[in-house]
C-alpha cells in the first residue's frame, strides 16, 4: 500500500493516539460515533487515502463508517465470500493486499467499484468473535 506512515516512535504520533483514545472514551456507548471517529483517526494516523469499518452481517460486509476515499459509500453492502474483508473475519488475522488487480483473495469488481487498489484489513473483535474489520485503503499500488 502506498501509504507514508509516521513512525510510531514519534512523540507527536503517540500523542495523537492517546488523544484519539480519549475521544473514543468520551463517546461512551454511541457505536456509530465511535466507528466514525475510528475511521477518521485511523486514516489520518496512517496517511491512508480512505478508511472503512465493515461489519459482517450474514453473507455480506456492510460499510458502517467511512472516511476519505470511501466517504460516499456509507451503507454499501458487498459479498463476504471471496473478499479480503470476509477472509479477515473468517481467519481473525490482519491481511494486506498490495494490488487488488492481481491478488486472488480479493473481489476485483468490488475493489474497482470502490476505487481502491491496495488495502490493509484488521479484525474487529467482540469477545472471541471477529465481527467486522477496519480497512485502510489507497487507490494506487
Amino acid at each position: 500500500m502506498s501509504i507514508d506512515h509516521p513512525p510510531l516512535q514519534n512523540p507527536a504520533t503517540l500523542l495523537e493516539i492517546v488523544r484519539a483514545q480519549s475521544q473514543i472514551a468520551k463517546l461512551g456507548t454511541d457505536l456509530g460515533a465511535i466507528m466514525a471517529l475510528v475511521t477518521e483517526r485511523a486514516q489520518h494516523l496512517t496517511c491512508a487515502t480512505g478508511a472503512v469499518v465493515e461489519m459482517a452481517e450474514g453473507d455480506e460486509m456492510v460499510y458502517r463508517a467511512t472516511s476519505g476515499l470511501t466517504e460516499t459509500l456509507l451503507g454499501l453492502r458487498l459479498a463476504r465470500q471471496g473478499s479480503l474483508s470476509g477472509l479477515c473475519v473468517q481467519t481473525g488475522e490482519i491481511l494486506h493486499c498490495t494490488d487488488s488487480e492481481t491478488d486472488p483473495r480479493v473481489d476485483r469488481e468490488a475493489c474497482r467499484r470502490v476505487g481502491l487498489r491496495s488495502m490493509v484489513v484488521t479484525p474487529l473483535r467482540h469477545l472471541d468473535t471477529t465481527v467486522g474489520v477496519l480497512k485502510l485503503v489507497a487507490p494506487e499500488v
